[in-house]
């Protein structure tokens, strides 16, 4: 049985993950890990066909083992949901980030503070879900009434320390996208 702070590490591991898929300021080639590629009949991840690196600030260079797979590739990208066009050259692909206008700022800030909002709801789940753990213990009388109540306040501390570094983790991912 997972402790809460597992739980809660597993939605900020969840977050941080969700968050590096979210719009770039600068290439990473993380940013291209989601991508699933049907190649040859098989679902395979980007990074299972190709190797993926940086060739600028902006610019991400995709280089299949297989040019049998550059196709396949390509259209995956252009069927993700990252807003990514590639452009094909012999064997290598090459994914410009788009420029961040101010419209596209705009909608990345909204997206990660979606994201945000479904992290605290997943804490606010897992601490509901314990909740109900330390009252079936206490009417079970394997604990007694002041000791629900000091495993409620614990626990009450440790959402507001993962709350405050999802906020943390959240505006500092904010403010990269707002500066640029």
């Amino acid at each position: 049985m997972p402790t809460p702070v597992a739980l809660f590490d597993h939605v900020v591991a969840h977050l941080k993950e969700r968050l590096s898929q979210v719009a770039q300021v600068r290439a990473n080639p993380s940013l291209l890990e989601p991508v699933v590629v049907n190649y040859q009949g098989f679902d395979m991840t980007l990074n299972q066909l190709a190797s993926i690196t940086v060739e600028d600030a902006r610019t991400l260079v995709v280089q299949p083992w297989d040019k049998g797979a550059v196709t396949a590739i390509e259209k995956a990208i252009y069927a993700s949901d990252l807003g990514l066009t590639p452009q094909t050259q012999d064997k290598l692909i090459r994914v410009k980030l788009p420029e961040l206008t101010a419209e596209i700022r705009e909608r990345v800030v909204k997206k990660i503070k979606e994201v945000k909002e479904e992290a605290r709801i997943g804490i606010r789940q897992d601490r509901d879900g314990e909740l109900r753990k330390i009252q079936d213990r206490e009417k079970n009388k394997e604990i007694n009434e002041d000791m629900r109540f000091r495993l409620k306040e614990e626990l009450d501390k440790k959402v507001k320390e993962y709350n405050e570094k999802i906020d943390t983790i959240t505006d500092a991912r904010i403010s990269e996208i707002q500066a640029g």
